[in-house]
């Protein structure tokens, strides 16, 4: 598990040696049950997750998915409201705990919606939004 935090945390830094040249390559062909640790272990690092790491929690089947309880309270007092948001939806989807979108970002798209997926979420993040994007701009 260190070799593979390490490599996830190494992959895209400039002044790291890794074979990976993207983290989603690191975790591919890891069985679900890794990449959940390594979730939890992200989570609770300094940096925390970031949206691209919520994307790997929708691939993880609920029933290997595992999640602490540290982890789970650095993500819900996360400083990046939007991210957090997006966070606490993709642990609602995984049955963690039970969370109602809220928009608190007021995402004209999202208007009105009680229920927004983490894609939805995800999508719009990445390749909609004009402007600066925290959630995925974060660097380790």
């Amino acid at each position: 598990m260190d070799t593979l935090f390490f490599d996830y945390i190494c992959t895209g830094q400039p002044d790291c040696e890794t074979n990976y040249g993207h983290p989603e390559d690191v975790v591919y062909g890891v069985e679900p049950s890794k990449v959940s640790c390594l979730i939890d272990s992200l989570a609770k690092y300094e940096s925390g997750l970031t949206i691209d790491e919520l994307y790997l929690i929708k691939d993880i089947p609920n029933s290997v998915f595992k999640i602490s309880d540290k982890a789970i309270e650095r993500i819900k007092n996360d400083k990046d409201s939007c991210f957090r948001e997006a966070a606490l939806v993709a642990l609602s989807e995984k049955n963690v705990i039970t969370y109602e979108f809220k928009n608190i970002c007021h995402i004209k798209k999202f208007r009105g919606k009680k229920s927004v997926s983490l894609k939805d979420l995800g999508d719009f993040w990445l390749y909609e939004y004009k402007g600066k994007n925290t959630i995925s701009t974060r660097v380790r």
